[in-house]
């Protein structure tokens, strides 16, 4: 894989979002030493930061549950209306723009404009189809285009902001299933 300038920059974007939501003066890294976030007895399975806002953090869990934080980490709301109530979130990751905050989960991709307040499923997969959502990534050039892993179903694409969907799986095992994505600017 070649190393570009866009790649060093967009990996370091993210570092250093991450880095100032938990700098050492404040957030769940206070003092140089993880301190507890204040969401106890969460299995929080994914985290997003907001790059337009970095002290705006998401997280997900296993319960069906998105926690906001404004604060760095120091005090989370739950958040769940529009989401089913036993779901897992698998990924939670903002799209290109910044402003709509999606969830993958094992009951659909559902999608959020007002910062994780209320969620709405998103258009159905290929086949309309239900999928086990694993992973998501987005094309920072065209902000519409969305690549989603799934649970025994490879790779998916939507070039409308999640309506509708097709399968892009030429060259994967027959059941593949997908944990991570990135997309190469």
């Amino acid at each position: 894989m070649r190393i570009t300038a866009p790649k060093v920059f967009l990996l370091l974007a993210t570092v250093m979002l991450c880095l100032s939501a938990c700098s050492p003066t404040s957030g769940i890294f206070a003092g140089g030493n993880w301190q507890s976030s204040g969401l106890p007895h969460q299995h929080i399975r994914t985290l997003a930061v907001d790059f337009n806002n970095p002290q705006d953090i998401f997280a997900g869990g296993s319960q069906g549950k998105v926690f906001s934080s404004s604060d760095g980490g120091q005090h989370w709301a739950e958040h769940r209306t529009g989401l089913p109530p036993t779901i897992s979130i698998n990924t939670l990751s903002f799209d290109a723009t910044g402003k709509k905050l999606y969830a993958a989960t094992d009951a659909g991709l559902f999608v959020s404009t007002d910062a994780a307040l209320h969620w709405i499923l998103v258009g159905k997969a290929a086949a309309d189809q239900s999928f086990n959502y694993t992973a998501l990534t987005f094309d920072l050039k065209a902000p519409q285009t969305i690549f989603a892993g799934t649970a025994s179903h490879g790779v998916l694409v939507s070039l409308d902001g999640g309506n509708t969907w097709s399968s892009i799986n030429k060259g994967l095992p027959p059941a593949t299933t997908i944990n991570a994505l990135t997309f190469d600017v």
